[in-house]
């Protein structure tokens, strides 16, 4: 009887949850990080939880939290798994906002070694090579993405780098 009223409780928890994620216009981001850190507290074990609070404190650029909550959602998730790709993705964009693009590097071929091969991962890594000057290594990752995937950041980036690249040759 508990762990069925357990399984209600934690169902009740992530329907909050979705629900605060989608009235993000009406709910100020500190009222979703204040829910989620006393959801959390009950449920510490709870990855999505560790997710979101991540994704909302890189916004904030709370990057200390951002952090350790990255690295819960990573240790909380399943060898090879999505949400092992994601937090580890999560990690490269702490160390990317720190300025260390070398980690940042690190966390993001992890998260290709595993399988992630997205536009977003191809962006991340070419911000990460352009703050560490590598304009060459930076063309080439926003060259493999197809231009209607492109972000907007992601064509200023690609912009940039060729504007560099022509001074440079």
């Amino acid at each position: 009887m508990a762990a069925f009223d357990l399984r209600l409780l934690v169902r009740g928890a992530l329907d909050l949850l979705w629900r605060l994620a989608g009235k993000s216009k009406s709910k100020s981001q500190q009222e979703r990080e204040h829910t989620l850190r006393s959801l959390l507290r009950r449920f510490p074990y709870w990855p999505a939880g560790h997710r979101e609070i991540a994704l909302l404190s890189l916004e904030q650029d709370n990057i200390a939290l951002a952090y350790s909550s990255a690295v819960i959602y990573e240790m909380l998730s399943r060898e090879n798994s999505t949400s092992r790709r994601e937090g580890l993705l999560i990690l490269g964009r702490c160390f990317l906002k720190r300025g260390d693009s070398h980690r940042a590097l690190s966390y993001f071929k992890q998260a290709r070694s595993l399988g992630l091969n997205t536009p977003q991962l191809s962006e991340e890594v070419a911000a990460a090579h352009i703050l560490s000057g590598s304009y060459q290594d930076a063309l080439e990752s926003l060259s493999r993405i197809p231009s209607e995937l492109l972000s907007a950041e992601g064509k200023a980036a690609l912009s940039f780098v060729r504007s560099k690249q022509h001074k440079e040759g």
